[in-house]
């Protein structure tokens, strides 16, 4: 976690991005935990907090939700794909911006994107989507 103090703000908000993806696929108890503790992490103005407990548990939290995909996917059949939440219209992007957007500001724009349309489609709700693009921003 010593690591996490040498990055720009700008990277390690892109990191968390995907912080952000695997609650949103996964476990709704850690996204309310984010959204209960973003501000423990980074400023609204972007400045860097890392409080040494709240980076635990996302370090480890997000090393358990991965774990779990690949441990049941292990050849890459099907549901790894999951992992890839936001990342469709992200990298294209991604890509369209000339890489000057992060990997992980592409993949928080494609998880707005995939929550507007899960909420059109019935997927998910108008406030669920509401509460993704709350907790991205």
């Amino acid at each position: 976690m010593a690591a996490w103090r040498t990055l720009p703000a700008r990277e390690f908000r892109s990191g968390l991005a995907e912080t952000i993806k695997h609650a949103c696929m996964s476990d709704e108890q850690f996204f309310s935990y984010l959204e209960a503790n973003m501000d423990r992490i980074i400023t609204e103005e972007g400045e860097l907090i890392l409080d040494a407990g709240v980076c635990e548990q996302l370090a480890l939290t997000n090393c358990r939700i991965k774990y779990a995909v690949v441990e049941q996917d292990e050849h890459e059949h099907n549901l790894r794909q999951i992992l890839n939440l936001g990342h469709t219209a992200g990298r294209a992007l991604e890509a369209l911006s000339g890489y000057q957007l992060l990997h992980g500001e592409a993949i928080a724009v494609g998880l707005v994107i995939q929550a507007r349309l899960g909420a059109k489609y019935g997927y998910m709700t108008e406030e669920e989507a509401g509460r993704v693009a709350a907790l991205l921003k």
